[in-house]
């Protein structure tokens, strides 16, 4: 397996096509800006963080498409680099439980490449 993309992955093809289609929605108009179009769910700011979903699409999802998919190893090095991130972060920023919640929300994601 090479690490580039391969335009005839299938989960990459799908997901592509699912961004493609999210991205045909209707988007609020330059002016609006600065108003979000997202709900804001402080109950999960763990594994789906309102402030991710702008656009109608959560951000992994795009991050997903455009690295080549879950068995491309672009996207897994994305998810290791953030489990090591929330890892390290975690004693300093005051959300200790929160982060360690993170990082083990992209292993979660990470195994889930594997185990298909």
């Amino acid at each position: 397996m090479n690490n580039y993309y391969d335009p005839f992955d299938n989960d990459a093809m799908t997901a592509n096509a699912n961004y493609q289609h999210m991205m045909a929605k209707n988007y609020k108009s330059h002016e609006s800006f600065n108003e979000p179009d997202y709900e804001d769910n402080p109950s999960d700011m763990v594994n789906h963080p309102g402030h991710y979903m702008v656009g109608g699409i959560e951000a992994i999802k795009v991050i997903e498409a455009k690295l080549g998919g879950r068995s491309n190893e672009m996207y897994r090095g994305y998810l290791m680099g953030n489990i090591m991130k929330y890892l390290m972060r975690s004693p300093y920023k005051g959300k200790y439980v929160e982060d360690l919640k993170k990082a083990e929300f992209y292993l979660r994601e990470l195994l889930d490449c594997f185990n298909g």
